[in-house]
């Protein structure tokens, strides 16, 4: 079989999130489940604890990145990990 994993707080979730907090923007989010439950496809919810320890980011305060992403309808942030790469620091997760 196949399987496909979604973000699904997407954009809203990526700019709520902070190096001390982490957010899942899920109450107004339930299109994905409607559709798995109108087509009968199973669903296996997870979720991956302490992913604002694995990566960095910064945002613009003005909240342009948000706006721009919105737009585009793609994830548009500055993110880093280890030495300073998209790569993931060593956190257990």
């Amino acid at each position: 079989g196949y399987a496909v994993g979604l973000v699904p707080d997407g954009i809203a979730g990526i700019f709520k999130q902070s190096e001390h907090v982490e957010v899942v923007a899920l109450k107004h989010r339930k299109g994905i489940a409607r559709l798995a439950l109108s087509t009968g496809t199973p669903v296996l919810p997870a979720y991956s604890f302490n992913n604002t320890a694995a990566f960095s980011a910064w945002w613009d305060k003005f909240g342009f990145l948000e706006w721009l992403s919105r737009k585009t309808q793609a994830s548009i942030f500055i993110y880093w990990g280890r030495f300073g790469l998209p790569i993931p620091r060593r956190v257990q997760i």
